[in-house]
């Protein structure tokens, strides 16, 4: 599924993308950009072999590119992979399962959540609604200082694993 960024999200993005080119007084602390990448989006996401596999593996990706992160991370519901779509999953015991289809096969459906992976007996299931949203929430970076911005897109467009900050 594809959309066309909204006005209000592409000004927050030029906003994030001066704020990040503009000139600092010190290095980006990559060890801490690695720690705020396990905290923040380590969850679901994949870096250098470590992390979920709730959203897509971004070791391969375009990271380097500025506009590429700022546009993913700002307006996550833009462009979502079939594969990576949320879906409701709703039981005939009343349960619902928020989360990602990771296999729908033979007698069971397969759907990874946050928190877990559950199967399902198709005989079991209420009801199948793929919706068009990501999992991943908007307004993540807001929860980050600049400095803590700065780190983390220091680290997600690196070309290597860094090791993580000394206690």
């Amino acid at each position: 599924m594809s959309r066309s960024t909204p006005a209000a999200k592409l000004k927050e993005i030029a906003k994030y993308k001066k704020l990040l080119q503009a000139k600092v007084n010190r290095p980006a602390n990559l060890p801490r950009g690695r720690a705020l990448f396990q905290r923040t989006c380590g969850q679901c996401h994949k870096l250098y072999g470590e992390g979920g596999e709730i959203g897509p593996d971004i070791t391969g990706s375009n990271r380097n590119n500025l506009d590429y992160l700022l546009t993913n991370m700002l307006d996550p519901n833009a462009e979502i992979p079939n594969d990576y779509r949320t879906t409701i999953l709703r039981t005939k015991d009343n349960r619902v399962l928020v989360g990602v289809i990771r296999r729908s096969e033979g007698q069971s459906v397969t759907i990874a959540t946050p928190a877990e992976v559950v199967t399902v007996a198709k005989r079991d299931v209420a009801a199948i609604d793929p919706q068009n949203f990501s999992m991943m929430p908007e307004g993540l970076v807001l929860a980050l200082k600049e400095d803590e911005l700065r780190d983390l897109i220091a680290y997600l467009r690196g070309s290597r694993q860094v090791p993580l900050p000394k206690e």
